[in-house]
């Protein structure tokens, strides 16, 4: 994976307010993991509750991502996360 171009392409919101999600990529070879911050950094105290239970998020990675070969991945993928 193109790591840098993915990060780019990751858009995480609260799908009732379209308010950004903060988060830190971390990647494992070529698995991909989010460090959720929903305070964008603002905060100095630990938060036990990263996302709040029964919001909706929307995770979506641009389908113009690329790999490491600059193929992309063609389409848009979207998930939708309620905790």
């Amino acid at each position: 994976m193109n790591y840098e171009d993915v990060e780019s392409k990751i858009i995480f919101i609260d799908n009732g307010t379209n308010n950004s999600i903060g988060f830190m990529p971390l990647w494992n070879i070529n698995k991909l993991h989010l460090i959720i911050d929903t305070d964008n950094g603002t905060s100095t105290t630990f938060e036990n509750n990263f996302l709040t239970s029964g919001t909706t998020y929307k995770l979506t990675i641009l389908g113009s991502a690329k790999d490491s070969d600059d193929n992309t991945i063609g389409s848009d993928v979207v998930k939708y996360i309620t905790p």
